[in-house]
Formats: structure tokens, sequence, C-alpha cells
């Protein structure tokens, strides 16, 4: 009994919960070419960084303080660090086609986000997190 009360430790160890968003969400200022267009709406998103420091197997921990970046056409390029939540406004064209990109340690990894609408559901965009994975 004792090696399956273990096994079950280190299993939820390693599904450990987020660290939690305290800041207010950063809201993207809409360019010329997103002014063009009719807002609908607005998405929350959380982008959020992971370092994996397993050895054999995946082993996630937040990762607070990599340098991310947000650029579409449609808004201005915001800079932040994560973890961080985004709200990004819902264009009439099914926008913001956006990207994140975060730096940590010398490595870069980019995520693309588009959104999409959900049928009956006019003013939401659906969106889905940013979860970026750095290697040890």
């Amino acid at each position: 009994m004792r090696p399956i009360a273990i096994v079950l430790v280190l299993a939820l160890a390693a599904c450990q919960m987020p660290v939690s968003i305290d800041t207010p969400p950063l809201v993207p200022v809409l360019n010329a070419s997103g002014k063009a267009i009719a807002v609908e709406g607005s998405a929350d998103v959380e982008v959020r960084t992971f370092l994996n420091v397993g050895e054999k197997r995946v082993w996630l921990e937040d990762l607070i303080g990599a340098s991310c970046k947000l650029e579409s056409r449609h808004f201005n390029a915001l800079t932040f660090q994560s973890p961080q939540k985004l709200q990004l406004p819902a264009l009439e064209d099914n926008t913001p086609h956006a990207k994140v990109t975060c730096s940590y340690n010398g490595e870069t990894l980019s995520q693309a986000m588009t959104c999409y609408k959900v049928r009956g559901n006019n003013a939401n965009c659906q969106l889905a997190d940013v979860s970026l994975i750095f290697a040890r």
C-alpha cells in the first residue's frame, strides 16, 4: 500500500497549481487598422511560461519574469513579463490575429493566436490561453 501512496504524491506534485496572476489585465491600443474594424467585445487570455525542470520526464514549473511581446496588425505592440493576463479586443472580422513571443535565457518561443466567435455569441471571442515551455 505504501508504494501507491508515494506514486500518488509524485503525480500530484507534477500537476501543481499555476501561480496566480494578481495584476490587472493589459489592454492593447488599437492602431489605425484596428480602429477601422468594429469592436464586438473582448477576449481574456492568460500568457504563462513554464520551465521544464525534469530529468527524464516533463516536470513543469511556472517561469516568472520571461520577457514577452504581443504583436498584431490591428494594435500597437505590447511588452510585458509572464505570467500576465491580456484583454484583447474582439473585432468584427474574427480578429485579433496576434502573436505572443517570449524570451528566457537566450531561448525565444512564439505562439500565434486567432480569435473565433462562437455561433450565437456575437459579443465574445474565443481564444486559448498561451503556454510556452522553455527547456532547462
